[in-house]
């Protein structure tokens, strides 16, 4: 499957919305099923109420050279803390995806991370206000345990684990064992405050586990996948050149060469499972009019699109039984995450919301 997609850019949004307590940038992408209990998930349907605060705050920091210093009691942040949880939450290829896209999308995806990286500032000073009011320690045995873990986490998830190199790795991806420590030391500050709440949730029973599963069926089923080629252009105008082009019987190749925004060879994206496509895709790729090695066009944003089916394949339904494990630890996180997420909100009720100081 290749990398390097112009419609990768939603994907993104989901993992950049991940706080930064659950994310790490260094981490692999889990394709095991259900992606949602790798860690605790993210609720991408609304705004957290840090997220909330962050977008109330976040237009003080545009502009080419701004200057706003924000405070939570005597905990200050500036736009330099900000670009620094940017750089931190980018993804390797962020700043090439972005610039293959249209400036008014860029604007979407690049002011979405914003917010997340002042919502993951803000979680991180109320983190450290917690621990100095109550006079918790962070001793580096704990920390040292907790970059074990998260090593033990990557070394299990990687091509291969038996020669997996943790310094290699993240410099695979332009991350110092500086970078990496800091993140960890902020990931066992927030595990150490947050593991006793979430350790006194009560284990689901066996009605809301399946109540669960029946909500969510969906969530724990391989999905149907494609195996597909995306011309990709900027106008509807050229699609339609396109798929006349390819009508006539020129080649994929030839259409590419006259039509799309990139060369032939990245247009290949090889099999995609339906729940990765953006919506409008998925639904002409796998409506029941679709056909394999036919061409169909399609809107996304503001981009426009010739997709190219080369294979279709069914997905996998589980039964309750099959899926049991994957939905009890679902719910499970789910549960967590809105302990949690409350937590941070009573902190944030406590210790006040950010002031601007200058």
């Amino acid at each position: 499957m290749k990398k390097h997609w112009m419609w990768i850019v939603p994907l993104l949004v989901v993992v950049l919305a991940l706080s930064w307590f659950f994310y790490f940038r260094h981490l692999p992408v889990f394709n095991k099923i259900p992606p949602q209990t790798t860690e605790v998930p993210t609720n991408n349907d609304s705004l957290s109420f840090i997220q909330q605060e962050a977008n109330k705050i976040i237009g003080d920091f545009t502009g080419e050279k701004p200057s706003a210093i924000f405070k939570i009691k005597d905990i200050q942040f500036s736009i330099t803390d900000i670009e620094q949880e940017e750089r931190r939450l980018k993804t390797p290829d962020f700043d090439a995806t972005m610039s293959k896209i249209p400036e008014k999308d860029q604007q979407v995806y690049r002011s979405k991370l914003r917010t997340d990286a002042i919502a993951n500032l803000l979680n991180r000073i109320y983190i450290e206000l917690y621990i100095k009011e109550n006079n918790i320690v962070i001793t580096e045995k704990y920390v040292q345990e907790v970059m074990k873990e998260f090593e033990d986490l990557m070394r299990k998830n990687s091509e291969n684990p038996e020669q997996f190199n943790l310094e290699q790795h993240l410099s695979s991806m332009n991350i110092s064992m500086s970078d990496y420590r800091r993140d960890m030391t902020n990931q066992a500050k927030f595990k150490i405050v947050t593991t006793p709440l979430t350790d006194k949730l009560p284990v689901a029973n066996e009605q809301e586990i399946k109540t669960y599963w029946e909500s969510h069926k969906e969530m724990f089923n391989d999905p149907p996948s494609a195996d597909i080629d995306v011309l990709l252009t900027d106008s509807e105008e050229k699609v339609d050149q396109a798929m006349t082009l390819l009508k006539g019987g020129a080649t994929w190749e030839n259409a590419c060469a006259k039509y799309s925004n990139l060369p032939a060879e990245q247009t290949k994206l090889g099999l995609m499972p339906k729940d990765r496509m953006p919506q409008e895709m998925a639904d002409i790729v796998f409506s029941s009019t679709a056909k394999v090695k036919g061409c169909y066009k399609v809107n996304f944003m503001t981009q426009w699109y010739v997709v190219k089916i080369n294979s279709l394949q069914q997905g996998l339904v589980r039964t309750y039984e099959e899926a049991r494990g994957y939905a009890e630890e679902a719910l499970m996180n789910e549960k967590k995450r809105d302990v949690v997420e409350e937590f941070l909100k009573g902190l944030s009720e406590k210790y006040g919301t950010p002031q601007r100081v200058k």
